[in-house]
């Protein structure tokens, strides 16, 4: 065993060198391999990012520009000195009414959910209080018959878009269908760059009703 341990140490000492050189070249190959993919990892990833950046750049360059035109295509005085703004404004007129659509549907969902909600957090508290007392039989007769059912009321606009007032009261865009009581109402119809029209209307039970207003234009 000593013979073959002082051979192995001898032969290491001569052929250390020899056998080191292979195997930092094993080494450093597959070293130099990740290297090179890294760089190119690196560097694919930095140009997908600038180019997304650039991208949601001009998107909202185009975004606020085109807000900016369709904001001033609403003035009056723009539109007067600038026919072209009106089939900006025609064009636009239909995507706003949409956009208001959703976010009016938008918003009626957020309230629903958030009265669902506070039901479901108060549904607990109702269980723990302790039995629901009786109440007593649903009211009929001259209080039921009080409460009037409502009626379609569609007003239309020439052009389309105006701003319609329910008793000083936004009611939305014409064209719109709203449902109200009987009774009798004052609507204000007004457009940019046209006079605003006002009309009494009598709402009877049973009876829909039909409205067009034209708007014209100041002279």
């Amino acid at each position: 065993m000593q013979r073959l341990a002082l051979f192995l140490n001898v032969f290491v000492r001569r052929n250390g060198p020899i056998l080191v050189a292979p195997i930092r070249a094993l080494v450093a190959i597959p070293l130099m391999l990740l290297r090179a993919i890294v760089v190119v990892v690196h560097r694919v990833l930095s140009a997908i990012l600038q180019t997304v950046l650039l991208m949601l750049r001009t998107a909202a360059v185009v975004l606020v520009v085109g807000s900016l035109v369709i904001g001033l295509s609403y003035v009056p005085a723009v539109r007067a000195a600038l026919p072209i703004t009106k089939e900006v404004t025609a064009r636009a007129d239909p995507w706003l009414q949409r956009a208001e659509g959703l976010g009016g549907r938008l918003l009626a969902q957020l309230q629903r959910s958030v009265q669902l909600r506070r039901s479901s957090e108060r549904s607990p508290a109702a269980r723990t209080a302790g039995p629901a007392r009786p109440t007593g039989p649903p009211k009929t007769g001259a209080s039921s018959r009080r409460a009037p059912s409502q009626v379609s009321l569609a007003i239309r606009s020439t052009p389309p878009g105006a701003t319609v007032l329910l008793n000083q009261r936004r009611a939305g865009k014409a064209p719109l269908t709203i449902k109200v009581a009987p009774g009798t109402y004052r609507l204000t119809l007004s457009h940019p760059g046209y006079l605003s029209a006002t009309r009494t209307i009598t709402v009877k039970a049973g009876q829909p009703i039909s409205l067009d207003v034209v708007l014209s234009q100041p002279p």
